[in-house]
């Protein structure tokens, strides 16, 4: 048998909803969250942890971190941008 689907899933419970067992409905979105999470977490612990950083990376979030500390001024952003391009262009 195949499983129903995530759309079919709240089709059905949105028919239980129009007939009035909102018992079962709420019983059946419960379990749907449950193995939403779980579907998240399951993923979660399969991702491989990220790699170290490089020195581009690690300087264009310094750069990020202080523009927005410096409370994103468009000059700011404007010169952030045509440092990161000339350090692009320099690869």
């Amino acid at each position: 048998m195949a499983t129903p689907t995530e759309s079919e899933q709240l089709q059905a419970i949105r028919d239980l909803l129009r007939e009035g067992r909102t018992n079962e409905a709420d019983k059946q979105l419960n379990e749907l969250q449950e193995r939403i999470r779980e579907e998240a977490e399951r993923i979660k612990r399969e991702t491989p942890p990220p790699g170290p950083k490089t020195l581009a990376q690690l300087e264009h979030a310094f750069k990020a971190t202080v523009t927005d500390l410096l409370g994103n001024n468009p000059r700011l952003t404007a010169l952030v941008v045509e440092i990161e391009g000339k350090a692009e262009e320099a690869k």
